[in-house]
């Protein structure tokens, strides 16, 4: 089964809520989850062909909806507790080898903290329990992807990935790189808001 990497940026008021109460970790990720389903259910829900796809596979993508509806006043965070939030998917081990040059998961501090950083808060929601940094870290990262230049990424040599694993050609140093942009702004732009950052493993 494929790991997903996944980042929701909290206000440090919130953090401290958290921290004092770890299961809403694992409340935020399924409420998440649920937005996410109905979002689905909505785009897709008028469109022909997906309604005669899930029919010919007797599938009642309604019913599935309904089960991840949820009552807005069970969300355990304020209304204006604005989400900001990052998913890379299954490719965050190559991008953490392309950010710190390594393969191992202890990278250099505070450059290894964007992947596997973290510390260890709540439940298990995946693949172990989710991590949080907090907004004196996120700037000390955001600082440090800064500081990696173009250059110096479009030196980094995929093939030792490919040879471990299989996949992660050099051909995909371009998708990575985008994301890589885009993580990047994320964790600039929770710095400049003074927001601290959870991590999920999914």
């Amino acid at each position: 089964m494929s790991m997903n990497l996944s980042y929701r940026q909290v206000s440090p008021g919130f953090l401290e809520k958290i921290i004092a109460n770890p299961g809403l970790t694992k409340a935020i990720y399924e409420v998440e989850l649920r937005q996410k389903m109905v979002e689905l259910h909505e785009r897709i829900s008028g469109d022909p062909l997906f309604v005669e796809a899930f029919s010919q596979l007797n599938y009642n993508f309604d019913a599935l909806a309904l089960n991840y509806s949820f009552d807005q006043s069970l969300i355990p965070f304020s209304p204006d507790e604005k989400i900001y939030s990052l998913q890379i998917d299954t490719i965050w081990h190559a991008l953490h080898f392309l950010i710190t040059g390594e393969e191992k998961e202890q990278g250099k501090l505070p450059i290894g903290k964007v992947i596997m950083g973290g510390t260890p808060i709540g439940e298990e929601v995946g693949y172990g329990p989710a991590r949080y940094l907090r907004p004196a870290e996120v700037s000390n990262v955001a600082e440090a992807l800064n500081s990696i230049s173009d250059e110096e990424l479009q030196q980094r040599d995929l093939t030792l990935l490919e040879e471990l694993y299989g996949h992660f050609s050099q051909e995909e140093l371009p998708l990575l790189l985008e994301v890589f942009k885009d993580l990047v702004k994320f964790y600039q732009e929770a710095a400049d808001r003074g927001n601290a950052i959870l991590i999920y493993m999914t």
